[in-house]
């Protein structure tokens, strides 16, 4: 009877022992998941530094600094006041072809002028006309920020704007999963997913522009201040990547 006892306790610590290495299998399978690293949901398809110019340092579409637009101090200085012409011109096509772009950049502009746009996409006739795509720094109502895809589709920013501080700035169009958002300094200042968003096939960008309104020679003018950096993103960042940037 001892033999046998002491062979059930043998079978216990058996069995024991396997159910441990199976609970620990299971805590490292759910681990690994738990850390396993996937592809973004977006890839940097433009980048612009301008630490000696206005080059493009991941493809090909190399921007021109137009009018009184220099490159100092790695950034882009623009001076947009009285009308004059400065803002940093880039080639078309750089967002009709995506099904969801992310535009983010450092930037610090002034109080004045009014309407000054941090980018525009756009058939490049300055009058408004088309379909386009642009994020408007300080309007004439209150000082609001806001992006828009051609009339009617403007999402407001909810604090004052973005006139006389450095802020990093992203905007997230996403037509497909309905996203339309941006956010300021890594924070989330305004979103919208109720409304079904125009394609970005829709969009007539002959001609993009840095520090330029599509209403330009409507009376709009161009930016006066500085971009440290702007980046174009095929796909939607997340608010994590955003915080993280």
């Amino acid at each position: 009877m001892p033999a046998i006892k002491q062979n059930g306790l043998g079978i216990r610590h058996r069995l024991s022992e396997k159910s441990d290495l199976w609970l620990r299998f299971i805590f490292y399978a759910a681990l690994l998941c738990a850390l396993q690293i996937t592809a973004p949901a977006a890839t940097l398809t433009h980048r612009y530094a301008f630490t000696n110019n206005a080059n493009d340092l991941i493809g090909t579409a190399n921007g021109t600094l137009q009018g009184s637009a220099v490159i100092s101090g790695g950034k882009v200085v623009l001076n947009g006041t009285n009308h004059a012409v400065s803002y940093v011109s880039l080639p078309g096509g750089l967002v009709n072809s995506l099904t969801a772009v992310t535009i983010e950049a450092w930037v610090t502009n002034s109080t004045s002028p009014d309407n000054v746009h941090l980018f525009s996409f756009s058939n490049g006739s300055w009058t408004g006309s088309g379909n386009y795509l642009r994020f408007n720094l300080h309007d004439q109502s209150n000082g609001r920020h806001f992006a828009e895809f051609t009339g009617g589709n403007g999402l407001y920013g909810t604090t004052p704007g973005l006139g006389g501080r450095n802020v990093h700035v992203v905007f997230v169009y996403d037509p497909a999963n309905t996203i339309e958002a941006f956010y300021t300094n890594g924070v989330l200042e305004t979103m919208r997913t109720t409304v079904g968003l125009t394609n970005l096939s829709e969009i007539t960008d002959t001609v993009g522009a840095i520090g330029r309104s599509p209403w330009y020679s409507s009376g709009d003018d161009d930016l006066n201040g500085a971009i440290d950096e702007f980046r174009i993103w095929s796909g939607a960042l997340g608010p994590l990547e955003i915080t993280a940037s």
